[in-house]
């Protein structure tokens, strides 16, 4: 089902943008990743970790300030990120955002997925294969 409740000036909104995240990380926990990354590390923290990432996708897509602290810092050092499981994360996102989103919002957010990729494992180490 396309979620379409899009803002007045054609940009995403943050309900879609919240629909988009937690289609997301419901996703990514029922499927079978490389890595047992988000499990491990989120736990029985999914809401608080869930707040974080809406928090980012909020601003980078809204630029609404909400996100407080700085994810490179937050996953510095969080052991098992490998390039498989950004694999994996890019595609299942792309599948979740073509499938809750417009077309139109479904394309800039996909766009921009690989440059949050790029911006993680260019500055945490290390990122095996």
């Amino acid at each position: 089902m396309k979620y379409t409740c899009a803002s007045n000036d054609g940009r995403i909104s943050e309900a879609e943008t919240h629909t988009l995240v937690a289609t997301f990380y419901t996703s990514i926990q029922s499927v079978d990743l490389p890595d047992p990354i988000f499990e491990t590390h989120a736990g029985d923290g999914w809401d608080a970790h869930l707040d974080k990432i809406w928090d980012f996708w909020s601003s980078i897509l809204l630029a609404t300030g909400h996100l407080r602290g700085n994810p490179i810092v937050a996953h510095q050092g969080v052991p098992g990120i490998t390039s498989k499981g950004f694999d994996r994360w890019l595609s299942l996102f792309a599948e979740v955002a073509s499938d809750v989103l417009s077309s139109t919002h479904a394309l800039d957010v996909v766009a921009r997925a690989p440059r949050m990729r790029l911006v993680l494992e260019g500055r945490i180490a290390p990122v095996t294969p």
